[in-house]
């Protein structure tokens, strides 16, 4: 992986992401500018971000699953999951 944090011709930029991309390395550039910063981030054609939103992940505490085809979970009444449609969701200490 190489990630730059200084500031460079645009072109140089653009060139060392290309030999990045064509050997398979991923390529980071950021910065920070007092209040405003960036990132530009390219690991390839195959890497995929699940993350729509950016939102820090939410818990929920599962109460219960139904044993149907297309199982409905439960969660805790007392506390808002907050999930919404297409939301990916992970089940750990099960």
């Amino acid at each position: 992986m190489v990630v730059i944090t200084d500031f460079y011709e645009k072109e140089l930029l653009i060139e060392w992401n290309e030999f990045c991309r064509s050997r398979g390395i991923g390529f980071i550039y950021s910065g920070s500018l007092g209040l405003y910063g960036f990132g530009f981030v390219d690991f390839g054609d195959k890497h995929v971000v699940g993350d729509k939103n950016g939102e820090e992940c939410r818990n929920a505490i599962v109460v219960g699953i139904s044993q149907d085809s297309q199982g409905l979970v439960c969660v805790h009444e007392d506390k808002r999951h907050g999930f919404e449609d297409d939301d990916w969701v992970t089940f750990s200490e099960v």
